[in-house]
Formats: C-alpha cells, sequence, structure tokens
C-alpha cells in the first residue's frame, strides 16, 4: 500500500526534481513532504546531508503499525536517489526522526 502511495507521490512530482541539483532538490523534498504532513528541513554536517523530520502525520497509527514508517523512508530514498541511514525515530521516543546521505554517495546527481 505505502509502496504504490510513494509511487503516486514521486509520479506527481518527478518532472519538477528531477533535473535539479542535490541541494535544491533537497529542498523540495521538503516542500513534498510539508504536503504530506511532515515537518521537516535538512541541514549538511560535515560530510553528511542530514534530514530532520520534527513532526510526523502517522505517528498515532505508526505506534500500532510502524509499516508506515517506510512511507518517508521510501519518499526520500526515490526522490534522493541515495541510500539513507536512520539515526532517530519517533517511534522509538526520540524528538525527531534523522536520516543521512553520505556526501560521497551525491555524485550521481551533484550537489
Amino acid at each position: 500500500i505505502f509502496g504504490s502511495a510513494v509511487e503516486r507521490i514521486v509520479a506527481r512530482h518527478r518532472n519538477k526534481f528531477e533535473s535539479l541539483n542535490f541541494e535544491d532538490r533537497l529542498t523540495y523534498l521538503m516542500g513534498i513532504l510539508s504536503d504530506e504532513g511532515f515537518l521537516a528541513r535538512w541541514e549538511l554536517i560535515g560530510s553528511e546531508y542530514h534530514i530532520i523530520e520534527y513532526s510526523c502525520p502517522y505517528l498515532s497509527v505508526s505506534a500500532n503499525h510502524s509499516e508506515v514508517c517506510t512511507l518517508d523512508k521510501a519518499l526520500i530514498i526515490s526522490v534522493m536517489q541515495a541510500p539513507i541511514k536512520q539515526h532517530r525515530c519517533m517511534l522509538n521516543g526520540d524528538e525527531c526522526c534523522q536520516f543521512s546521505i553520505d556526501a560521497d554517495a551525491v555524485n550521481s546527481i551533484g550537489a
């Protein structure tokens, strides 16, 4: 279910983000996440791009259905076309969800 939702979201936006450089694509991703109900921002720390989500529209649902957490992860991967690491998760009691993308993985898109 969530995979097809991500595919629809990405298809709706692909023509707007696929020609963007990496940082502009990150900024565009923040808009997509906002449209989906997330409060998120990105920052570059050392050699990693960090995506921090301060709110999750699915938090109350995810307590019983943790698979809902795959939506934002899959959306980030699909838009950014780069592997991500998750460092924090609100479902685990953290104050935010935090992901990182190694800047070295950016070469295919360009910084």
